[in-house]
């Protein structure tokens, strides 16, 4: 029996392999698109960046939001938010009101969604009793990432215990059940809720900086959208 099973386990092993791969492309960051933010930040201290540097941002941002689209927030959606973040960074850059924290918005709004497709993904999995304690802990390793990239902010730490408490009792309750999207929706309601005080609290104050764009109260009206979909546990719209 062991000899018959020897031939069969390089096929297996190709067969997960796309699976196994598909995961890791939603949880690891992107090297190339991490090296272009980085030098888009040195761009941004020298007052510097052409429309060449953030066409190759919108290029890499489009690649990494098809592998981070899901079923909570689809690769339309989250492509979407990316071009333009993108968009309302190269109009600041024009008029010389690009600064670092605007980096600082680009390189969160990447980690939120690799943090909404691992989510995302859990979701599915825990549906069919599929999901693995590897997969949680990616979920909840980002969160972390996602904490520290709001280290300045007073609840930042807060958030993340609340949202990791959110993440474990879910995978308490895999255990013994098939989880359905609304296990899911305490989650993603503080989820949404936090990410709709951050943008109101950056927006007042761009505000009153002079600073606010189109794209500060666009940002405010789709998380308030986001919220409501949430609260009456209606599923995203697919892609067009």
């Amino acid at each position: 029996m062991k000899h018959l099973l020897l031939p069969i386990l390089p096929v297996l092993m190709l067969a997960l392999a796309p699976v196994a791969s598909a995961v890791q492309a939603v949880n690891a960051p992107s090297p190339r698109l991490e090296a272009a933010i980085d030098e888009l930040e040195v761009l941004v201290k020298n007052r510097g960046g052409t429309r060449f540097d953030f066409n190759r941002l919108r290029t890499l941002l489009v690649e990494r939001a098809e592998v981070s689209g899901s079923t909570f927030f689809p690769t339309c959606t989250v492509r979407g938010r990316f071009l333009e973040l993108v968009d309302d960074m190269e109009a600041r850059a024009k008029r010389y009101q690009l600064h670092a924290e605007h980096v600082v918005d680009l390189e969160l709004e990447v980690i939120e969604a690799r943090l909404d497709a691992a989510v995302g993904d859990l979701m599915v999995k825990a549906a069919a009793r599929g999901a693995t304690r590897e997969q949680f802990q990616a979920a909840k390793e980002l969160l972390v990432e996602r904490a520290r990239a709001t280290a300045s902010e007073l609840d930042a730490e807060t958030v993340r215990e609340r949202l990791g408490y959110a993440i474990e009792e879910i995978e308490s309750l895999a255990r013994v059940a098939n989880l359905q999207r609304t296990h899911f929706q305490r989650y993603w309601a503080e989820l949404v809720e936090n990410r709709l005080e951050r943008a109101t609290a950056r927006l007042v104050n761009r505000a009153k900086l002079g600073s606010a764009t189109r794209h500060d109260y666009q940002r405010i009206e789709i998380l308030m959208r986001e919220r409501a979909q949430i609260a009456i546990d209606a599923p995203p719209e697919p892609c067009p």
